[in-house]
């Protein structure tokens, strides 16, 4: 079973994440990644081809996979530095999940993060000097930042949910996130870039997540559940304008901008198990870029 190779993590993660894939099988909540406008380079993802959750990374058309990560617990959740020369990711050590560190091409792995609880879902912030993850080390998830070498880390968010998938807008000066509620579904907000003016964006009884900017920064990608599995959407930054992209009674979540813009790939699971697909961001044209039978998601674009 796909599930006893990964770790658990809380339901409210999960449905943030792959959202009911998740709740099926036990999954990590969902990657996110600065989408820093340029050319797009290759793709890095998670995938257990070989048995075990590492990271791989492909040509955009899904040729030429490489595999980056042999570890024998949990490697996965990358997200490339802005001059896509690093890679930050999240490996499991037991109970707990800490944040390393790469070079793209696999090389030079270093540990950032040192503790008893879990730190999750990193991502760098446009400039390259800073990440921001989530860590549930105060009891609940919340947003963190530290410099890209693990020191000074500054707590973003404090509060009874759990904040989760950060990702920053191409100029990083605001952050989109999830947040779960009191009725146990899950909104998007965005904050500036310390932590302030916080504000929501989408409403209603519904699980939403995985929100990924566009690279000028107008629209955001994102996954909901609101008429049934999670499909793609997208939206205005300010929340308005909101378009379902992906039509789909299978699971179609975990939406990334490519770095030019004319893509946004996403995690389906239309053809039996869990592949990595793109389609344009009217939602037009999709393409199928990973196919075996094995667990294929997390996609993160690099920029070259």
């Amino acid at each position: 079973m796909l599930h006893s190779h990964i770790r658990s993590r809380p339901r409210s993660a999960l449905v943030l994440g792959l959202v009911a894939i998740g709740v099926a099988l036990g999954l990590p909540t969902s990657s996110t990644q600065a989408t820093v406008p340029g050319d797009n380079g290759r793709i890095a993802f998670s995938s257990d081809r070989a048995g075990n959750i590492e990271i791989y990374s492909m040509r955009p058309n899904g040729s030429h996979v490489r595999r980056l990560t042999s570890n024998p617990r949990f490697d996965g959740l990358p997200s490339y530095s802005p001059n896509g020369r690093w890679i930050v990711f999240e490996r499991s050590l037991g109970p707990n999940n800490e944040i390393f560190k790469m070079r793209s091409d696999g090389s030079h792995i270093r540990r950032l993060t040192h503790e008893k609880a879990s730190d999750a879902v990193p991502q760098f912030a446009p400039g390259g000097h800073k990440i921001i993850f989530e860590s549930n080390r105060g009891g609940d998830y919340e947003l963190v930042t530290m410099r890209a070498n693990g020191w000074h880390k500054r707590w973003l968010t404090r509060n009874k949910t759990d904040d989760v998938s950060p990702t920053y807008s191409p100029k990083g000066v605001t952050i989109a996130f999830a947040r779960t509620t009191s009725d146990h579904t899950a909104k998007i907000l965005t904050m500036r870039a310390n932590g302030s003016h916080v504000k929501q964006l989408t409403g209603g009884g519904d699980f939403n997540g995985s929100p990924s900017f566009s690279p000028n920064g107008g629209s955001i990608a994102f996954q909901s559940d609101r008429r049934g599995a999670p499909n793609v959407f997208n939206m205005r930054a300010n929340g308005t304008h909101v378009r379902r992209l992906t039509h789909s009674d299978d699971f179609e979540p975990d939406p990334h901008f490519s770095p030019n813009g004319h893509k946004i790939a996403f995690v389906s699971g239309r053809d039996g198990d869990f592949e990595i697909f793109t389609i344009h961001p009217d939602g037009s044209h999709p393409r199928q870029l990973t196919k075996n039978q094995g667990f294929d998601a997390f996609p993160s674009w690099q920029t070259r």
